[in-house]
């Protein structure tokens, strides 16, 4: 009576549905995102699409795809969830911060949340780093629109003020490592400089 229950064995079919699962998961086709005039535009320069890849040839846009709704929605399951529909006695992230330091939050978080990649599909690597820098590329281009408007000069001052899940020295750091390893020199360079500037007393 006190036998432990045999644990069932994981055959090599077990092992092979498992792995044909998470490759169709991987695979799954995505939806190609329209992208609008004044949006920033997906290649990461920061400007916005029209006055960037807009009218640039076909062939040399087609690589930059930003992630579908649909992956976006699949990402930001376990964000925090909006107060559009409140629940009495509920908690919500809007009783604290505005709406776009929350837009820029989740920017952070589609960037920087993990997403595991099997150890047999690391060419997955390199579209994870494009798709962190698209990400971090637009919350960069917003939080230099608030800094500007809300006249902030140090990241500790931003981060006081709006900082949610990630701080300012963390996301940019990584973003800018992300612009010297795909040679992104524009950006790279309003990125390091609103670093050294905004460092300064953070």
């Amino acid at each position: 009576m006190f036998e432990q229950p045999k644990k069932k064995e994981f055959s090599k079919k077990d092992m092979k549905a498992l792995i044909s699962a998470v490759n169709a998961e991987y695979e799954r086709p995505q939806k190609k995102v329209k992208i609008g005039r004044n949006d920033p535009c997906p290649c990461g320069s920061g400007k916005k699409y029209k006055h960037c890849c807009l009218n640039k040839p076909k062939e040399l846009t087609d690589e930059v795809q930003a992630e579908s709704e649909q992956e976006r929605k699949k990402w930001l399951k376990y964000y925090p969830v909006s107060a559009s529909n409140r629940e009495e006695g509920r908690i919500y992230l809007e009783d604290f911060f505005d709406s776009e330091s929350i837009e820029i939050d989740k920017l952070l978080y589609l960037a920087l949340r993990h997403r595991p990649i099997p150890m047999w599909r690391r060419e997955e690597e390199e579209l994870a780093d494009n798709r962190k820098r698209i990400y971090l590329s637009e919350a960069f281009a917003k939080f230099g629109e608030k800094v500007e408007k809300e006249d902030i000069k140090t990241f500790r001052e931003y981060d006081e003020k709006h900082s949610i899940h990630y701080q300012c020295r963390e996301w940019m750091g990584v973003l800018q490592m992300l612009l010297e390893k795909n040679g992104d020199c524009e950006l790279l360079e309003a990125v390091s400089q609103c670093r050294k500037n905004m460092n300064g007393c953070g």
